[in-house]
């Protein structure tokens, strides 16, 4: 779909060379390859960038070409310049809902969750029909700032939206395994309740969340757990539930 939106916005452009939205549109589509690993080519990031410019040169007021220059800061490790862009596109259009989550998101991956949060819930009262990907960043505000009650119910909202965004899945599983931990349960058992609780997805789906959360984030998440559990290893507990899946527990 990326790649079909990638086409027709060039043809727009080559209809209308002066179309500044097909710029931008079409510099989002070239962050989404880097952003979702579609594309290795550091140019690739470096060309959404330059297709956000031409369509600011040529209408400085299109508040999306601003929120493709915050991402593109936001990758290239420019968090000030990110959230300065995604500040200037929701001032320029203060009605739109998008250009809210978007500032949260990277707000999310800058250290400042409390703020994602407000602005998520302000872009779900602008837009009370909103599409999966608010909800999903509200649930990254709640986990980044602990709340993993309410991040957990964030993310199947999301799914409930988006039955296929594996990465949902991922965050669920992560905040499963938090508010685990915020119980100190010496018991792995808990661990699978909380989990297999989730009767919205696949045993599938759940294993293949649960292996998404592999090396140093996992190991970060576990490191806390690993030194109150006297029983079964926190790692070894991940893989029999992911054995358990295997069973029926899931129908």
């Amino acid at each position: 779909a990326n790649l079909q939106a990638q086409h027709a916005f060039e043809r727009a452009i080559g209809l209308d060379p002066e179309y500044a939205r097909a710029y931008a549109a079409l510099g989002f589509t070239y962050f989404q390859r880097w952003a979702l690993a579609w594309s290795q080519d550091p140019q690739t990031l470096t060309q959404a960038s330059g297709l956000a410019q031409r369509a600011i040169a040529l209408n400085d007021s299109l508040s999306m070409a601003y929120q493709v220059l915050g991402y593109v800061y936001l990758w290239q490790k420019q968090p000030e310049q990110a959230i300065a862009e995604g500040k200037r596109a929701i001032a320029l259009d203060p009605n739109w809902a998008d250009g809210y989550v978007w500032l949260a998101e990277i707000l999310n991956f800058t250290g400042r969750p409390e703020e994602a949060l407000a602005l998520v819930q302000q872009a779900m009262r602008l837009n009370p029909h909103y599409p999966a990907f608010y909800p999903f960043n509200l649930g990254l505000a709640y986990r980044f700032t602990g709340q993993f009650d309410e991040a957990i119910a964030a993310y199947k909202e999301t799914l409930r939206l988006n039955p296929n965004d594996l990465a949902a899945y991922g965050w669920l599983a992560s905040s499963y395994l938090g508010q685990w931990n915020g119980q100190w349960s010496e018991d792995p058992q808990t661990l699978k309740r909380l989990v297999t609780g989730n009767r919205s997805a696949s045993k599938e789906q759940v294993k293949a969340a649960l292996y998404e959360l592999t090396g140093d984030a996992l190991s970060r998440l576990l490191s806390p757990i690993r030194a109150k559990t006297k029983h079964e290893h926190p790692v070894d507990a991940l893989g029999s539930i992911v054995a358990s899946l295997n069973h029926d527990s899931m129908r």
